[in-house]
């Protein structure tokens, strides 16, 4: 298979073992990036549903507010899977573009802590889990940059 390069004009012979397509990652990659996606996941359900005293209450329950956490999780994708694409090929606003979406994934990222923390203040959990709900975030940031060198590797 001929593949053409950028605007020149020269062709090469397409080979699997010469080229790598972008975004793929290794076997063992895949097994820690799971693994790693686990741990968080496993913390915050314990944050939930482990039963801990909440301020002054004399029995231990559980609280399900640590869960919207994930809400946080989900949106910290959404500024890497867009402003790339709104940055484009323009030269004076892609920069702006790539800067906007490192804030705004700064911003979700002190949310995954901020949350639980504004959460224990009001009483709706107790300090233990918000500590949990703490190491999921830790986890869940330390898979993203995993993820990110894995996929900085191949390039």
């Amino acid at each position: 298979m001929l593949r053409k390069h950028g605007i020149h004009n020269h062709y090469s012979v397409y080979t699997p073992s010469t080229h790598t397509h972008a975004g793929t990652m290794k076997g063992a990659q895949i097994v820690v990036m799971s693994g790693l996606i686990f741990v968080s996941l496993t913390l915050l359900i314990c944050a939930c549903a482990i039963p801990f005293k909440i301020g002054d209450e004399e029995t231990p329950k559980a609280s399900w507010w640590p869960l919207f956490v994930l809400l946080f999780y989900a949106i910290a994708a959404i500024p890497h899977a867009f402003c790339p694409v709104m940055a484009g090929s323009d030269s004076d606003t892609a920069g702006a573009w790539l800067a906007f979406g490192d804030f705004l994934v700064a911003l979700v990222a002190t949310s995954v802590f901020g949350f639980p923390a504004v959460l224990y203040n009001g009483s709706a959990i107790s300090l233990d889990a918000m500590f949990l709900s703490m190491a999921s975030g830790i986890v869940a940031i330390l898979t993203a940059w995993y993820v990110s060198r894995a996929n900085q590797d191949e390039y």
